[in-house]
């Protein structure tokens, strides 16, 4: 099996054991789907995998309320200029959670962070706090926080979000995240930014091989060029680092800055 069948198996296996299905049940459900490798190979495969969902599932009963049924919480969030934005959140309690099979990465606590301060913002009165569980085991937590500072984080992402819809942005998630990473703990952001970029001889692809990026910037596009042009005229001011000498740095700070400053992240 490849990571991809591998990533499906643990899935299915996972959202199975959350349900209260008996693992030996929901194995027979995968062998019954014929996707498994024959015989010994595919039985080894599903032991490893039963494994890490076992796991991952026991550190989710212990820290999250399953039998809480998510129920949609209604999001209305009049932004300046009158907009309106709203929509649902599925909550259980006051708790935005996810338990996933894959790692924790940037997309899944990005995701997180934006529908707490949405949430945050319409309900003010709740204390509500986003709880993400990833496999190997990676906890990410936020929340609760205030009004005031859900509704400036809020609208720092929308204000990225229009800047995105007018152009392509150097804003790649997760080398923005690297950077911004490297520089909360003192380390060199060009570095780490390079580092989750570029795509090295004989290594797996990272976020130079994307297709949207190969698309925007074009193929093996080297980090310096995306580290190289300034900040825009518009880019300064309250929200913005001024410290940031290229628009790369000062975009990703101004994405994740506010969420490292709230985020509690465990290994396990």
């Amino acid at each position: 099996t490849d990571n991809l069948e591998r990533w499906a198996i643990g899935d299915r296996l996972l959202h199975a054991r959350l349900r209260g299905i008996a693992m030996a049940d929901a194995a027979d459900a995968e062998r019954a789907r014929g996707t498994l490798p024959p015989g010994t190979l595919g039985e080894r495969v599903l032991a490893e995998v039963a494994h890490d969902v076992e796991q991952l599932a026991g550190v989710a009963r212990r820290r999250l309320d399953l039998a809480a049924e998510p129920l949609p919480l209604d999001v209305r969030v009049t932004l300046p200029g009158g907009r309106l934005l709203g929509g649902t959140v599925a909550v259980a309690g006051d708790t935005v959670r996810l338990v996933t099979y894959s790692r924790l990465g940037p997309k899944h606590r990005l995701a997180a962070w934006a529908r707490l301060l949405a949430l945050t913002v319409s309900h003010p009165d709740r204390e509500l706090q986003a709880v993400t569980i990833a496999r190997g085991v990676s906890i990410a937590t936020v929340g609760p926080l205030d009004a005031a500072t859900a509704r400036e984080q809020l609208e720092g992402l929308v204000d990225l979000f229009d800047r995105g819809m007018r152009e392509p942005l150097p804003l790649c998630c997760r080398t923005s995240a690297a950077y911004a990473h490297a520089v909360r703990r003192g380390h060199k952001p060009d570095r780490a930014a390079k580092d989750a970029w570029e795509t090295g001889y004989g290594r797996y692809a990272k976020e130079d091989q994307d297709p949207e990026h190969e698309l925007v910037f074009g193929a093996r596009h080297p980090i310096g060029l995306l580290l190289g042009p300034p900040p825009r005229a518009d880019e300064h001011g309250p929200g913005w680092e001024a410290t940031e000498s290229s628009r790369f740095g000062r975009l990703a700070r101004r994405l994740w800055d506010g969420l490292l400053d709230h985020e509690r992240i465990e290994e396990r």
